[in-house]
Formats: structure tokens, C-alpha cells, sequence
């Protein structure tokens, strides 16, 4: 009797003789002295190939770890194009307190895709989806490969597609099919956040509406509308899906106003490239912003620049992965039309990281970013305070030439949701001397179906309890 290895969600056919060789482990153990079983020892290959691929544990402990010994072997030859290769042990014999057994091990042959579809519910045109997979018209089957690029893909879209298995399935001329089952999510998406501090009443937040999925086609539009205190801001993106030689091209219009006293409009346009790794971005950056302030001479400022990212996260929100992101740029800055033009440059890296203990999930992050030039206005520096910098304090509090930040989470699961408490610190220069801040607080994360409930409170500079801001996300697709 053959059982199936359960390994990720892939259906294929790749097994070995569990019950078998538990049954013979019995039938030794009932048989003869009726000492204990302290070990198990592999003696070679009795069958099939000459020699292992790979290091094999020749002497272990317990019958899981033979388990675990033979289900690297099968993940092997997964990887390795020929996912159909059979693992057995055989010739079982017993030495004092040893069971001592060979492998046979017959392999599959090397399994070529040549044809690839979608199954479940998917709207998407099956062109377009195979462009977004990055799947090449043919090639040899990797179980990592394509693991990988599943993720990357579900990655890119975000909770709007949801991977649900694989299966390979014989096809003409010894090739095979390789069938991906998903579920495609097309819903709108309407985001609000609230900021509040009880203490002081003082209320913030914005409110946004996405539309992920324009026409079937993954083009994606969105618009945010952010309130706070005196600050009103107004966010347009457009995402236009492989345009030329990219994977995404990104749009984006921001204009925000701080009371009557400034007014900063801003453009961008990303280029985000595709590279030969599956979870590695290169990006190019042109954009420009002018800035209008209470009897100051105006600012504009043109500027080019490079993302590289590597993100390996999955989750929602994310729980295992890690995250590294390096940004720069550089341009020139005009204060007057009659002036010389000044340099202006910034840097922005920024990482997340998961430790998994038990239950418990521990997530760690850092932001560093900073802003250069011989002279630089409070409305052009970046900031310290925020929902995701430094939790408790208001958006775009304590502005600062260069800052640097950590956020040290612990997650405790709860059915799907999460709570949390929280710590957070950071470092913020503004001119020649450097200042610190800190915040601690607690967080819940509620999920219900199409519903995202994230709540945190956080009280900042070790104040008073009481003194705390409460941050609300809540996200409705519809």
C-alpha cells in the first residue's frame, strides 16, 4: 500500500512505502529479544541509482527522521525535473538495538512542460495570466521553480488570487500538462483609516477606493483622500500591467496642502523590471514636485532613481519571508528662475524579517532614510511618526533630514487573527544634533472573509497610558 507524500499542494505522484515500512518496523519489533529500538541505519542503495544525490543521515533516531531523510530525496528529484521518481526502503534486518535497511530507488523520467492552463475561478485571460506567471513555453518541471513563481505572481496581485494546488498530467509525445488551480478574486476595494488621540481629540485619517482589477486585464487604479489636522492630502495611481519591456508601470499624482501655509505637488513614474529571480525587482524612478510655501520663493525639483527589492513574503499579513528594499535618487533644485540650480539627493532602505517560535511569531523591521542638500525646507524632509513608522505619534510627525527606525512585534495567533503587543524606536536628526523617540502599545488584526480589521494603541515617549493614539485600518472588499 502506497501512501502520497503531502508536500506544499502539488497533486503529482511522487511517493514511497510509508505503511510498508512501518509494518515491517512492527513486525521486527514484536519478533526476538524484546529490547527497545534506539536507532535506525541506512546501508546503501539497494536498487536503482549507483549513489545519492544528496547527503543522506546514515544513522538516526527515530522512524519520523527516516521520514524526513526520504521526503528530502523525493523533494530532490521534485526539483531536479522528475517528480514521478519512487523511494523504498527494503531489506530490513535488526542488529541489537539497530534496524538497519536499504533503499531502492527507482527515477522518474524527466518530466518536460509544454503546455500550461488555468482551472477554478479565473476571469483573467489565460494569455495574460501566463505572462503574469512568467512561465517560458517550455521547460523542464521544478517543483521549486514553479512554487516559486506562484509565489511571486499571488505576490504581485495580493489577496486578489489565491493558489490552491498543482497537477501534472500526461500529454502527447511524452510531454506533459501542467494545470494550476486558483481562485481569482476581482472585488473593489474600499479602505478607511482613523487616527485617534483621546486626550488631546485631535482625529485623522484618510480614506481610499481601489480598483485592482480594471476590464479583467490586472490593470489597476486607486485614489486616497488623507485628512490630518491642518494637512489634506490627495493620492491618484495607475498600474499598467508588462507595458513594453516591463512587468508594471506605475502612475502616481499626489498633491497635498498644510493649512494655507504650503502646498506641495508631486508626480512620479515607476518602471519596475523583470529579472531572472523570481522574487528580485529592479526599478527605475523619474518624477518631479513643486513646492509653494507662505512667502517663500516656490521649489522645483526633477530627479531620477533605482529601487532594487527582494521580497520573499507570504501571509496575510505576512508571516514568514523576508523583506530588503534599497532606494535612491538624485536631481536638481531650483528656488528662483534667475538662480543656479542646487543637488538634491535621498536614500530610503528598509527590511523585514519573521522568527517563528512555537505558536508565536516574532516580526522584525527597520526603515532608514535620509534627505541631502545644502539647504532643506521642513514641507522637503522626510519623518518619524506614523501608523507604520512610529506607532502613537501623528502621520508625518517630527520631520528630520535623516531618520532611522526599528519596529519589534510579537504575534500571537488566534484561529486566522492576530494580537500583538509592540515596541518601537527611532533615531531622527533634523539639523546637527540627533533625537530619539519611542513607543509601545498593543495591536489586534481581525479577518472575515472580505473584511480587515487592524487596531493599535500606542502610547509614545514611555507617557502616560492614557495619552496614547489609536490607529484603526479597516479594508471592505466589495
Amino acid at each position: 500500500m502506497r501512501r502520497p507524500v503531502q508536500r506544499s499542494k502539488f497533486k503529482g505522484p511522487t511517493y514511497f512505502d510509508f505503511c510498508v515500512f512501518g509494518l515491517t518496523l512492527a513486525l521486527i519489533g514484536s519478533s526476538g529479544p524484546t529490547k527497545e529500538v534506539l536507532k535506525f541505519k541506512w546501508s546503501g542503495v539497494a536498487e536503482g541509482v549507483k549513489s545519492l544525490p544528496l547527503r543522506y543521515k546514515t544513522v538516526v533516531q527515530s522512524e519520523e527522521e527516516v521520514e524526513a531523510n526520504i521526503s528530502r530525496l523525493l523533494q530532490y528529484y521534485a526539483d531536479k525535473g522528475r517528480p514521478f521518481t519512487k523511494i523504498r526502503p527494503k531489506n530490513f534486518f535488526r542488529k541489537a538495538d539497530t534496524i538497519i535497511y536499504d533503499l531502492v530507488i527507482e527515477e522518474g523520467p524527466e518530466v518536460w512542460i509544454r503546455e500550461i492552463s488555468f482551472t477554478g475561478e479565473v476571469q483573467t485571460n489565460q494569455a495574460l495570466l501566463r505572462r503574469i506567471f512568467s512561465f517560458p513555453s517550455e521547460f523542464i518541471f521544478s517543483e521549486k521553480v514553479v512554487t516559486n513563481r506562484i509565489k511571486r505572481a499571488t505576490q504581485d496581485l495580493g489577496s486578489r488570487l489565491e493558489f490552491q494546488g498543482l497537477e501534472l498530467l500526461p500529454a502527447q509525445g511524452g510531454n506533459y500538462h501542467l494545470k494550476i488551480h486558483i481562485k481569482e478574486k476581482t472585488s473593489q476595494e474600499i479602505s478607511f483609516l482613523a487616527g485617534f488621540r483621546p486626550r488631546g481629540k485631535e482625529l485623522s485619517g484618510f480614506l481610499s477606493l481601489a480598483f485592482p482589477n480594471l476590464f479583467y486585464t490586472q490593470r489597476n487604479l486607486s485614489a486616497k483622500w488623507r485628512k490630518d489636522l491642518a494637512r489634506v492630502e490627495y493620492l491618484l495611481s495607475y498600474t499598467e500591467p508588462f507595458l513594453l519591456f516591463t512587468r508594471k508601470t506605475i502612475l502616481s499624482f499626489t498633491h497635498k496642502t498644510d493649512d494655507t501655509l504650503s502646498a506641495k505637488t508631486a508626480w512620479q513614474v515607476q518602471l519596475a523590471m523583470r529579472t531572472g529571480q523570481e522574487f528580485l525587482t529592479f526599478s527605475f524612478l523619474v518624477g518631479g514636485e513643486k513646492i509653494q510655501e507662505f512667502k517663500q520663493e516656490g521649489i522645483s525639483f526633477s530627479y531620477l532613481g533605482q529601487e532594487v527589492r527582494w521580497d520573499t513574503r507570504e501571509g496575510r499579513p505576512a508571516q514568514r519571508g523576508f523583506l530588503f528594499s534599497f532606494l535612491s535618487y538624485a536631481g536638481t533644485k531650483k528656488a528662483n528662475p534667475l538662480l543656479s540650480r542646487k543637488m538634491k539627493s535621498g536614500v530610503k532602505i528598509k527590511g523585514q524579517t519573521f522568527f517563528s517560535c512555537h505558536r508565536m511569531i516574532l516580526a522584525l523591521s527597520f526603515l532608514g532614510e535620509g534627505v541631502f542638500s545644502d539647504t532643506v525646507r521642513e514641507s522637503e524632509m522626510t519623518f518619524l511618526g506614523g501608523r507604520e513608522r512610529l506607532r502613537g505619534f501623528r502621520e508625518e510627525e517630527f520631520p528630520a533630514r535623516l531618520v532611522f527606525l526599528s519596529r519589534q512585534e510579537l504575534r500571537f495567533p488566534i484561529g486566522s487573527n492576530f494580537f500583538f503587543p509592540f515596541f518601537d524606536w527611532g533615531v531622527k536628526r533634523k539639523e546637527s544634533t540627533f533625537e530619539g523617540h519611542t513607543s509601545y502599545g498593543l495591536g489586534l488584526e481581525l479577518f472575515f472573509k472580505e473584511l480587515l480589521l487592524e487596531l493599535a494603541y500606542g502610547v509614545g515617549d514611555w507617557g502616560n497610558i492614557l495619552s496614547g493614539k489609536i490607529h484603526l485600518l479597516t479594508k471592505i472588499a466589495l
